[in-house]
């Protein structure tokens, strides 16, 4: 099941469980006993983002790309215009 947050940003996966116990108080009655139980996934993203590990991975990866822009551009100079 999911359970969208009211903004429709956030979508949480749980997983409800129901138990009836039925026990008979007398002939002709029994008492039924719901006993309901919700389990939430864990937002992964929080403990990330509490590190800084998400904005530290971000950073990384914009390095990353200038440094294969760079790189890039440096080869098709090259083929472009070889040095002899």
């Amino acid at each position: 099941m999911g359970n969208a947050h009211p903004t429709g940003l956030t979508r949480l996966q749980h997983t409800p469980y129901l138990d009836f116990d039925l026990h008979s108080t007398s002939e002709n009655q029994t008492e039924v006993t719901l006993n309901f139980v919700n389990t939430y996934q864990k937002p992964f993203h929080v403990p990330a983002k509490l590190l800084g590990i998400i904005k530290w991975t971000r950073a990384l990866q914009i390095k990353d790309l200038e440094g294969l822009k760079k790189y890039s551009e440096l080869q098709l100079q090259e083929a472009l215009y070889p040095v002899d």
